[in-house]
């Protein structure tokens, strides 16, 4: 409820007031006072004349404090209601990108009117390493493209935002970031916070959600507004990298991609 500098002024206050409770005995029974107020009449009218302003001033301390306390009181309240709307709607925000990976569909038709089909998260893991891109002549030199996965093993990582049938994960992406850029532009909390509400975000991501997440802020899809998202919130501390097409894919996204915020910080 009070600030240090106000404890500081406090405690002084305090201090002032105890040198008045001992004003009668400093008065009448030290031998060192200049004059000898036990003369003058009732030491009570006395002491009474020279502590009447001062309890006034008290009164109007304590006044002062009770509507003080108040308004802290009703500061912390605005805080609160702040702090709970934007929760309210982070996890509102949360439960629609759930809603939206598990309805996540993916058709690959086989020969003889054959399909397989992926549905929610499953989708990521099977773009990622058996979906079946076919030959293609901008794939020169390039085995079989067998998933995600190959095509940025033999192929620059640019070559992600060539490939159409991923489309269908773009709303899952567009609304990721958004997110997380929510998160990022909210001026209720501070940067500790923020991590820390990312990390809520990150945790409900799959090991291969990260692995595409990886992959399409690499591309032109994400390079440039969600890439720096990713980095600022850690948001690859726990990818296994060991999925990557290739290892050395890693050092594509600044260090702090992969380090928590502090040492204090939640993974």
């Amino acid at each position: 409820m009070f600030s240090n500098d106000f404890k500081k002024y406090l405690k002084w206050i305090c201090i002032f007031f105890l040198i008045i409770l001992f004003l009668p005995v400093l008065l009448t029974k030290f031998p060192f006072c200049i004059s000898d107020f036990s003369n003058t009449g009732p030491i009570g009218d006395t002491i009474g004349g020279i502590m009447g302003p001062f309890v006034a001033i008290a009164a109007a301390i304590l006044t002062f404090l009770a509507f003080w306390v108040q308004f802290k009181a009703n500061e912390q309240q605005r805080k609160d209601i702040t702090l709970e709307r934007f929760e309210s709607n982070l996890f509102e925000l949360i439960h629609i990108q759930q809603d939206i990976t598990n309805n996540l569909i993916f058709v690959e038709k086989k020969g003889n009117n054959n399909k397989v089909q992926a549905q929610g998260r499953d989708v990521f893991q099977y773009v990622y390493e058996d979906y079946n891109f076919g030959l293609d002549s901008k794939y020169d030199n390039t085995p079989i493209i067998v998933g995600v996965k190959t095509l940025m093993r033999y192929q620059s990582v640019n070559r992600y935002t060539d490939l159409k049938e991923l489309g269908c994960l773009d709303h899952y992406f567009r609304h990721l970031y958004r997110v997380f850029k929510y998160i990022n532009d909210s001026d209720v909390i501070d940067d500790t916070d923020k991590y820390k509400y990312a990390c809520m975000v990150r945790a409900s991501l799959s090991q291969y959600e990260l692995i595409m997440l990886f992959y399409n802020c690499l591309s032109s899809n994400g390079n440039e507004k969600f890439k720096p998202l990713i980095e600022t919130y850690a948001i690859f501390n726990n990818i296994r990298v060991e999925l990557l097409a290739r290892q050395e894919h890693k050092i594509l996204y600044e260090e702090k991609a992969y380090q928590k915020l502090n040492d204090n910080a939640q993974s």
